[in-house]
């Protein structure tokens, strides 16, 4: 078989739900490199007992998740699996066979007699099998995902299509979909999206969006909502009341991304030559000033508190350079910006 190659990012982390032989896990995945590469000759194991000596895969366990951790030739870590079950000590050993590091085998067993009593609670699949293990995942994967779970999943899909680049469509257009099951905000003529739920396959979906379905065609099309009837029927403005101060007005858009509502801002750039669009996070307002008056993100965010705004929205922010599940608004956005440009 070949080596499985992954096309990850640096410092990521990614999170999915399994549902293998009638039980529930969640799985974190913690990559340390942008392209990984791991040689089938160094993470084969005849055995479980090759655990010991092998330098290129590692298992062990805490109180509450099992761990996998694999290896470069350096002996440096590249990838690292957090899987939470109810037995950490179990999980960790049945997900050996599950990746297919560990099999049944003739070898295995004889090589494994010493250690019997240590995983005999295990059922270990041989090679063949193990496809028909993986085909019933899907159950645990059609629940829909948190917001929080969506918002990195959506990091992950845009830094494997658009690495390091601003990609704030992609990230704000996939969160909604996975939230949601609506391609609304995927252009007319087609967007590019890999399904975490399928080893982050490509696939391309069709929306509403105009152009390329870059962030300005977002405004643009938002700024011309009652001629796009997609668009009117699935979105609604938040205007800011007469009433109402920005911190008061901050506070009521967070309170309904808190409740569970799908609150989205888009906005030109100060040159107008291109756009932005962010989603608002559940989870509260970010307090951008600690005690000592230390601002948070100061390059914006001097321009809030010299304004009296220290409780800013949470965003999901995927502009140049970014990626953050829990921004405040100011991390890519000025106050000018946010009171003049943003809707």
């Amino acid at each position: 078989a070949e080596s499985p190659n992954f096309n990850l990012w640096e410092k990521g982390i990614f999170v999915e739900k399994y549902k293998l032989e009638d039980k529930e896990y969640s799985v974190a995945v913690y990559s340390f490199a942008n392209a990984i590469t791991l040689q089938n000759s160094n993470i084969k194991l005849t055995g479980y007992k090759d655990l010991a000596d092998s330098t290129f895969v590692k298992a062990g366990y805490t109180t509450n998740y099992g761990i996998i951790t694999f290896y470069d030739d350096s002996k440096k870590p590249i990838l690292l699996l957090q899987i939470i079950g109810d037995k950490p000590e179990e999980d960790a050993k049945q997900w050996l066979n599950y990746l297919a590091i560990v099999v049944k085998s003739d070898t295995q067993k004889e090589r494994d007699e010493s250690i019997f009593e240590k995983i005999k609670s295990l059922f270990i699949h041989t090679t063949e099998e193990l496809p028909g293990v993986w085909n019933e995942k899907n159950d645990a994967q059609k629940t829909k995902p948190s917001m929080m779970e969506a918002a990195q999943y959506a990091i992950a899909i845009a830094e494997l299509l658009v690495p390091g680049q601003s990609a704030c469509n992609y990230c704000v257009r996939s969160a909604l979909y996975l939230v949601k099951d609506d391609t609304i905000l995927f252009p007319k003529t087609g967007g590019f999206y890999k399904d975490p739920y399928n080893d982050y396959a490509d696939s391309k979906l069709k929306g509403s969006i105009s152009g390329n379905g870059r962030a300005i065609y977002i405004k643009q099309d938002f700024d011309n909502i009652s001629s796009n009837q997609d668009l009117k029927s699935s979105f609604e403005e938040i205007v800011k009341n007469e009433s109402e101060d920005w911190q008061t007005y901050f506070q009521r858009l967070q309170n309904l991304a808190d409740a569970g509502e799908i609150i989205i801002g888009v906005m030109f750039t100060a040159s107008f030559e291109s756009g932005h669009v962010m989603l608002i996070m559940p989870g509260g307002l970010i307090n951008i000033q600690n005690q000592d008056f230390k601002i948070f993100e100061p390059k914006w965010g001097e321009s809030f508190t010299k304004k009296g705004l220290t409780n800013l929205p949470r965003v999901l922010e995927c502009g140049q350079g970014e990626r953050e599940t829990a921004a405040p608004l100011c991390l890519t956005v000025d106050f000018t910006g946010a009171t003049e440009r943003l809707k």
